[in-house]
């Protein structure tokens, strides 16, 4: 905090302005601050040290340059703690002022001045002040300086200080000469000792209203402080704050979560070194947000939203940007897309049903005719025969599932042999298999299950092409899909094995989820599995996964099992 002073070393500045009648308007043209706002402000506030030089060469202009004479004049004539600093007088030689005017006072009012003494003595003090080359240079500041350092001793009672300045480097640094007063004999200290007791308890009302003074102060500090630990430190949007130079002077728990990175790794740093895009922070002065890609603590790119207003921070012009993570927002916007484009694509398939529906009727009619209408039929004619009657019922079965799509569904449960519901899916998933793996089945004892027979064919058959398109084609000697049936307790369960290229365990974990899916762009809605698990729920049963990443997959589905089946 090198570019800030202490607001209240403008006071005297102030009070000149005001006995001279001064403009104040073309004083605080441009600049942060006016002589309202000095007068509100708290013990600690703090103003940019540029603007604070910049007032102090226009009032000096305004004053014909009598700048440090007035200063000198209206220190001197103010002096609000007389009996303070006359025991001051008492207690304390010229060299011991001006050594805490230097190390104690001058630190903490201009934190941009450096003191290096080259010479001490009880009669005479030699020593540079320095501004930091990268703010502005004034002469003036270190004329007004020693002007007042000329009368601070006379405030504690003591002769006159004859203090000499040269000022080189463009206002950068002073060359300060001090001859100092000697110090009071012992017969003027008791005099002044009496004259304190007695005005004792004047002395003691300085005291108290100087420590209000200072209380009121930390009071308003500490209020400020919790306020802001209120609203910024606890919020759950990242907050950063930075000056005019894009360097950061805050940064809130949440951003350091989302930068991945520790306080001491951000405070103090650059924009361009957290940022990919800094000037898509630095570019924003409005409250409009927009958006921004970062890196995230784990290394993956993360969406979010960022707004960026101007303010006032620890006495210095910063701007304040809020970021907020949309991924999970944007994902859901996504999601909500895809159900809009399913409900639309449930409309459209209801009705395409609706057209099929009345074309495949007379193909089931003109069968059952064919099959009673023709007397005899070889072996190969009949079987031909039964096959088209069964495509047809299975057609009549889809067109009056899309019918259903989005409505609930009132289950047709019976006892069913689960080898036949098994058989008839691989019936419709064998073409994809034919390249990738070969097919093993397991089915040889009754497994006999209460459930909907169409509605538990429509899971196994997703499952069969779940595992068919975990294994790439052209494989078929290095893999295998294995479906099985059999009784477990209660359940009826049928398993389908493969050997492909697993799930990692996020997949696992969501597996189940609405359009959650690992397949390529336009190969997957990422619905097949929610909706299988859906139906198994409603059939009574459960669907669960097993899995490993290189070596395959194991889903296994069950559902009640027939008593004695």
């Amino acid at each position: 905090m090198k570019d800030v002073v202490l607001i209240r070393s403008i006071a005297n500045l102030v009070d000149v302005a005001a006995a001279e009648g001064v403009d104040e308007a073309e004083l605080v043209r441009g600049l942060s601050f006016d002589h309202k706002s000095f007068r509100e402000a708290g013990l600690y506030d703090r103003i940019p040290w540029n603007e604070f030089v910049t007032y102090v060469e226009r009032l000096n202009v305004a004053v014909g340059g009598r700048l440090p004479e007035l200063v000198g004049e209206e220190f001197n004539r103010k002096n609000p703690f007389e009996t303070f600093f006359r025991v001051g007088g008492v207690l304390i030689s010229g060299q011991m002022y001006f050594w805490m005017a230097n190390h104690v006072v001058a630190p903490l009012v201009f934190p941009a001045l450096t003191i290096e003494e080259h010479h001490s003595s009880p009669r005479r003090m030699e020593f540079t002040g320095r501004i930091s080359p990268e703010l502005k240079g004034s002469e003036e500041f270190f004329r007004v300086s020693a002007a007042m350092m000329a009368r601070g001793t006379a405030r504690m009672g003591l002769p006159k200080t004859r203090v000499q300045v040269e000022v080189f480097d463009d206002g950068h640094r002073g060359e300060f000469v001090v001859d100092l007063p000697p110090s009071l004999s012992l017969l003027s200290r008791g005099r002044r000792i009496i004259d304190v007791v007695r005005g004792g308890r004047g002395f003691t009302e300085e005291l108290l209203e100087q420590n209000e003074v200072v209380r009121r102060g930390y009071n308003e500090l500490r209020a400020s402080e919790e306020s802001f630990r209120v609203l910024v430190e606890s919020s759950p949007d990242g907050i950063l704050i930075y000056d005019a130079g894009e360097v950061v002077v805050y940064a809130n728990e949440a951003l350091l979560a989302l930068l991945g990175r520790s306080e001491s790794e951000v405070v103090d740093a650059e924009l361009s070194e957290l940022f990919e895009q800094p000037e898509r922070l630095a570019n924003a002065s409005e409250m409009e947000p927009h958006g921004l890609t970062l890196q995230g603590a784990d290394g993956k790119p993360m969406q979010v939203e960022t707004s960026t207003v101007g303010a006032r921070f620890m006495g210095r012009d910063v701007m304040v940007t809020t970021l907020r993570d949309v991924s999970v927002r944007n994902e859901w916007l996504a999601r909500a897309v895809d159900m809009d484009r399913l409900i639309t694509m449930g409309t459209l398939a209801a009705g395409v049903a609706h057209e099929i529906n009345n074309p495949i009727t007379v193909v089931q009619a003109n069968l059952a005719y064919l099959e009673e209408a023709v007397e005899s039929l070889d072996e190969d004619q009949a079987a031909a025969l039964k096959d088209a009657m069964a495509a047809a019922d299975r057609v009549a079965s889809i067109t009056r599932e899309l019918k259903d799509v989005g409505k609930p569904q009132d289950e047709r449960l019976r006892a069913v042999d689960l080898r036949e519901v098994a058989g008839q899916a691989l019936r419709w998933v064998k073409p994809a298999l034919v390249d990738r793996a070969r097919l093993e089945k397991e089915l040889d004892d009754p497994v006999m299950g209460m459930t909907d027979p169409g509605r538990l064919e429509q899971v196994v058959v997703n499952l069969l092409l779940n595992a068919t398109q975990a294994i790439p084609p052209g494989r078929r000697g290095e893999h295998s899909v294995v479906i099985s049936a059999r009784n477990d307790g209660d359940w009826a369960v049928i398993e389908v094995l493969d050997t492909g290229s697993g799930i990692t365990e996020e997949g696992l974990l969501r597996l189940f989820d609405p359009f959650y899916t690992t397949k390529p762009r336009g190969q997957g809605t990422g619905l097949g599995l929610f909706v299988s698990r859906d139906i198994i729920a409603r059939l009574g049963g459960e669907l669960e996964f097993e899995s490993e990443v290189g070596v395959g997959t194991v889903a296994r589905m069950r559902v009640p099992r027939v008593s004695g089946g």
